[in-house]
């Protein structure tokens, strides 16, 4: 009899055991939640720009939610909370338009998504820096009598390539305006050099050449009403001295010698 109770207290342990190790393999397998966000890390004031999250697959009911804050918002699109939902799709993508002022954008970022009944959440914030662009433009003509294709125009900022755009055809005697923004949180305010080049000799920039140089400023420029300001100021002192000397000049009737 006691064998008996032996045999089943022993298929009862094991029957335990088997079970507590099924538990333990289903808890090993649970994913570890979280999110990654790919954004940019400097955009132009007033220029588009994506945000992508991507949260752990094999979840369910994803929430995405992203607060914004800085020092002056104006021009930011959209204007308010974006919040997304998806049932079973762990990336989401979203554009926003960088608001019209330089300064530090900070996106609060919130997400959550469901595993067997249990949510499981994630928070990021990130910052991205909002700097004053600058934008470039040529004119690409092509005076020959046949078209010319896959033109590249390359743009140098102080001798170091900071652009290139490629068109596709310029027709024979046709104009083609080429436009780039250039962005650069570290760019210095003062003057600088532009320099353009095309790899084709027969396309002319501005009608010249294939090659263009040029300076420009970026920043707000010096101020230099002061100097007019001394200028008027010596100006009048230099009147007033002469004036003087006049009026020293002249001696007063009483003093004149009479012939």
């Amino acid at each position: 009899m006691k064998s008996k109770y032996i045999v089943y207290s022993v298929a009862l342990i094991f029957a335990l055991l088997m079970v507590l190790s099924s538990v333990g393999s289903n808890a090993a397998t649970a994913p570890f939640y979280t999110s990654s966000i790919k954004y940019p890390s400097d955009v132009g004031a007033g220029q588009s720009f994506n945000v992508t999250i991507v949260s752990t697959a094999n979840f369910a009911n994803y929430n995405f939610t992203v607060y914004f804050a800085g020092t002056n918002l104006t021009g930011i699109s959209p204007t308010s909370t974006i919040h997304h939902y998806s049932a079973n799709n762990p990336m989401y993508t979203f554009s926003m338009v960088a608001p019209s002022v330089p300064q530090t954008l900070y996106l609060y970022v919130v997400t959550s998504a469901k595993f067997d009944g249990i949510q499981y959440n994630y928070t990021q914030t990130i910052s991205i820096d909002v700097v004053s662009p600058v934008y470039f433009h040529v004119e690409l003509k092509n005076p020959t009598s046949y078209p010319i294709y896959n033109i590249t125009a390359t743009f140098y900022v102080d001798g170091i390539p900071v652009a290139a755009k490629t068109v596709p055809k310029i027709m024979p005697g046709s104009t083609v305006e080429v436009n780039v923004t250039y962005v650069n949180p570290n760019f210095a305010h003062g003057s600088h050099t532009l320099i353009v080049k095309i790899n084709n000799p027969n396309i002319k920039i501005d009608g010249n050449s294939n090659y263009i140089t040029t300076s420009f400023y970026y920043g707000s420029p010096p101020n230099y009403d002061w100097i007019f300001y001394v200028f008027a100021v010596v100006l009048g002192v230099m009147i007033i001295m002469v004036m003087g000397s006049g009026r020293r000049a002249s001696q007063p009737k009483w003093k004149r010698t009479k012939k």
